[in-house]
């Protein structure tokens, strides 16, 4: 009917704009759809925002590049079984590790497709027939990023672009024109002016974080960790800086709110995060904590060093716990 509307609910990353873009342009043409951005420690509460929004006049509702956890798989699944039971084609696309019993669990509600060699971005145009040049680009610049290989000319620029601001006004610019060009390329010279302007800051604050970086040893693993302040500079950029001049084992970069993000060359960071009741990739990873409000007050104040110790030692616990798994470990493929 004319007021139906696709309900996307994806991450705010540029795998999650870019997942939402391909299954726009893939098989929404000319239909009506809205976009509704979260982290993933707010999924559940996305899927309710849709609910309460949509569900009356939603037609599907496709989920991108989010993985749920035991603590919000079942309120997420009373809610996906109120859409089908509605009539709603409920689709979920992802590349993250999943709990088998999440996944039997939210399969009775939605088509899940899980692909771990590719970003969701690769995994949602997987699942059509009609991929073109610009959709082929996108998985291969977003994939460059996302799974951490940095090896496409054009990710470094699409990446800053999708950080340039951090709020879903320009998210939905960049959604728009991920939708509507004909090739990275414009994109990219569109966004051109605005990169010049990060890459100048982003110079000045490695030396910065450099200067703040803390190497913590624990058992035979070196952790450096820095509490990153500025957004001018991707974590995933941070990380790959600070584990290169400290040559540690693994990186951690502290959002002073709460979120976590881990890196590794060679440590199975994911079972960290786990750990910290998030989870992620192997090389990639993160959780969400929650940081007595003392400590955040603190920070506002330019005293850093309570904060960043407090997370060390709630990190420092798993680390010790879970050591560093190797990454190219062989194991059984899991459900």
């Amino acid at each position: 009917m004319s007021s139906s509307v696709s309900v996307i609910i994806t991450h705010t990353d540029i795998d999650g704009i870019g997942s939402a873009a391909a299954y726009i342009r893939l098989k929404l043409e000319g239909k009506r759809y809205v976009v509704i951005f979260t982290e993933p420690e707010d999924l559940e509460y996305a899927v309710e925002e849709a609910w309460d929004l949509y569900g009356g006049s939603a037609e599907r509702v496709v989920i991108t590049d989010l993985s749920p956890n035991a603590n919000n798989a079942e309120r997420i699944g009373v809610i996906l079984g109120a859409f089908k039971n509605r009539g709603v084609e409920v689709e979920w696309y992802d590349h993250h590790v999943w709990d088998e019993n999440v996944f039997n669990s939210l399969s009775r509600y939605a088509r899940i497709k899980i692909d771990r060699s590719m970003c969701a971005t690769g995994v949602v145009a997987s699942a059509s027939e009609n991929r073109d040049r610009f959709v082929e680009s996108l998985i291969s610049a977003v994939c460059s990023i996302d799974l951490w290989r940095f090896d496409d000319p054009l990710s470094p620029w699409l990446l800053r672009i999708s950080i340039y601001r951090k709020d879903d006004l320009w998210r939905r610019l960049l959604l728009n024109l991920l939708i509507n060009s004909q090739n990275i390329e414009d994109i990219i010279a569109w966004g051109r002016p605005y990169v010049e302007k990060l890459v100048d800051k982003e110079l000045r604050l490695y030396n910065h974080y450099r200067r703040k970086t803390r190497i913590t040893r624990i058992d035979s693993v070196s952790l450096a960790s820095v509490v990153k302040r500025h957004r001018e500079i991707s974590t995933s950029q941070l990380a790959h800086y600070i584990l290169s001049i400290s040559n540690s084992d693994i990186a951690l970069i502290i959002n002073p709110s709460g979120p976590l993000s881990l890196r590794s060359r060679k440590c199975d960071v994911r079972l960290i995060a786990l750990g910290l009741g998030g989870g992620g990739h192997k090389p990639a990873a993160g959780a969400f904590i929650g940081i007595p409000a003392i400590y955040k007050l603190l920070y506002k104040i330019r005293i850093e060093k309570p904060l960043h110790d407090y997370v060390l030692s709630r990190v420092n616990n798993i680390v010790k716990s879970v050591g560093c798994v190797r990454i190219d470990r062989v194991e059984g493929r899991a459900s």
